[in-house]
């Protein structure tokens, strides 16, 4: 069980994920699910809840991004925030 759990501690979560970190995060997901396969006691609301976990991560890889670097990613919120601001300075001018 120790090591189900060490493998869902690696599961990363921010706005804006990528493909490449959705899917690591399907792979944490699927190991922890392999490991509870070990375990002799019943699992089964751990493993449906692992199920959910699945289901989630599984949307969550077909709806992101593509791969950016670290830096384009913070560039692209950046313009995005500023693009905000601009707007609402321009409309409390008016």
């Amino acid at each position: 069980m120790a090591a189900a759990l060490d493998y869902l501690n690696l599961i990363t979560d921010h706005q804006g994920i990528t493909k490449a970190e959705a899917q690591l995060n399907l792979s944490y997901i699927l190991s922890a699910i392999k490991e509870l396969e070990q375990i002799s006691a019943d699992v089964t609301a751990v493993r449906l809840s692992l199920d959910e976990l699945l289901k989630i991560w599984q949307a969550k890889w077909s709806l992101s991004a593509r791969v950016v670097s670290t830096f384009e990613r913070y560039r692209l919120a950046y313009e995005t925030d500023a693009r905000k601001i601009n707007v609402v300075v321009a409309q409390a001018s008016l």
